[in-house]
């Protein structure tokens, strides 16, 4: 029976369940629905109260959500942003599309977190923010950050950057704040981002920026609604069959060939190019799908907290804290191997159990194409950040979202003790 279990698959909208994927197919099929901006309005008066900040502004994506913060900053070229290297490639396209150089802090060694103590080496006089990425929920402490620029003699905005992490009551302590509801992230409307901020005054130039964007691509519309239906449906049919030649993997081949898989990622950013339609507004037809996902946060993050203490009474020794946190939103539970050969172990025992694991970040700057070309356009030397090299080899993210139990990720956690001789 092994070969029919459910696959559990880490990056592929986690999220999504029967409610979700119907929404998704009424509204696909009442295209009128598409521009009626009262959802955006919704979804931000939702929003608001949830996360309990007065302002929020909505885009197509989170790198969005940061080039608008950017532009409203009103950056000049050559002006330095810094961020962490332990990112995906589209922050750091952001930085750069902004006119402004993006310039690297290396990660912690206790952490995924970069290492915000060694900002002194970086500051200089064409500094102007610094991007706090809370990698994989964990919190990073701004006060300390807020403490240890406050003898400089300007203004450096500081920029929260909550992509794995939506709570209610979330309180930003940076300048301002931004995330996103990509397919694999927190809560999820395929595509979408938020900028969100108690700054009324820096509130209205975002939304002055927003007002020259062009809307959301129909045709974009159109594959991302598909995308809860499509994997709702494939996900379960992925086992049938013997070895790879499976249903599922037949169906999502033939998807993909048709375009309607949809790409989070284009293959223009992994090359640090902009893409022609980027950047958007959100569309109305997919924060119609954020209202519905907003219900369920709060049982989502429930459901993350109980997965992630299951691997942690397991796997704590080599997770990227030494106590459990029950204030964190563990989007991801990461664990980071002490060798390439144990790497290899977990990932292969992991598709013998059927649980597709997920690989943030494989590479600095993580992205399907990202090569050398595309380090030097962003301004990158991975020689500059020896410990985000040697984390990016090593890092493998278990699974804690809706489609896993706790049945489940208990035999992932103990057979990964097992064949780690934890």
């Amino acid at each position: 029976m092994g070969r029919f279990r459910k696959s559990i698959f880490t990056a592929a909208s986690p999220n999504t369940q029967f409610n979700d994927a119907l929404l998704s197919l009424r509204v696909l099929l009442n295209p009128f629905l598409y521009r009626k901006n009262k959802f955006n309005e919704k979804f931000k008066e939702d929003l608001s109260k949830y996360i309990k900040v007065d302002n929020i502004s909505l885009v197509d994506s989170g790198r969005t959500a940061l080039l608008t913060i950017l532009k409203a900053l009103d950056l000049k070229e050559g002006d330095e942003v810094i961020m962490p290297s332990f990112t995906c490639v589209v922050v750091a396209n952001a930085v750069s599309w902004s006119g402004a150089t993006p310039i690297y802090l290396d990660t912690n060694k206790v952490d995924f977190n970069a290492d915000y103590s060694s900002l002194d080496s970086k500051i200089t006089n064409k500094t102007k923010a610094i991007v706090v990425q809370h990698t994989f929920g964990k919190r990073v402490d701004i006060k300390g950050i807020r403490d240890s620029i406050k003898n400089y003699n300007r203004k450096l905005f500081i920029i929260e950057d909550f992509a794995h992490d939506i709570h209610r009551d979330i309180n930003p302590q940076g300048d301002i704040a931004f995330s996103t509801f990509g397919i694999e992230k927190v809560m999820s409307t395929v595509r979408g981002g938020m900028i969100f901020t108690n700054d009324k005054a820096f509130h209205d130039s975002i939304e002055k920026v927003i007002e020259s964007y062009n809307d959301f691509p129909i045709k974009r519309v159109i594959i991302s609604l598909l995308n809860p239906i499509f994997w709702f449906f494939a996900i379960p049919l992925h086992s049938v069959g013997i070895g790879r030649f499976t249903v599922g993997a037949m169906i999502r081949g033939i998807w993909r060939k048709l375009g309607f898989l949809g790409i989070m990622v284009e293959e223009k950013e992994n090359h640090a190019l902009k893409p022609d339609w980027f950047p958007a507004k959100m569309s109305p037809a997919l924060s119609r799908l954020g209202i519905l996902q907003l219900k369920k946060l709060d049982f989502y993050n429930s459901h993350r907290s109980e997965i992630a203490k299951i691997y942690n009474d397991q796997l704590i020794s080599i997770s990227d804290s030494s106590e459990f946190d029950n204030d964190r939103v563990y989007l991801r539970y990461p664990i980071l191997l002490n060798s390439r050969e144990d790497w290899l172990k977990v990932w292969n025992l992991s598709r013998s159990l059927r649980v597709t694991l997920g690989n943030w970040f494989s590479s600095p700057l993580y992205g399907a194409g990202v090569d050398e070309k595309t380090y030097k356009k962003l301004c990158y030397v991975p020689a500059t950040t020896e410990v985000t090299v040697k984390k990016t080899n090593l890092v493998l993210n278990l699974p804690t979202s809706i489609n896993i139990d706790k049945k489940r990720a208990s035999e992932l956690a103990l057979r990964i003790k097992e064949v780690l001789d934890l």
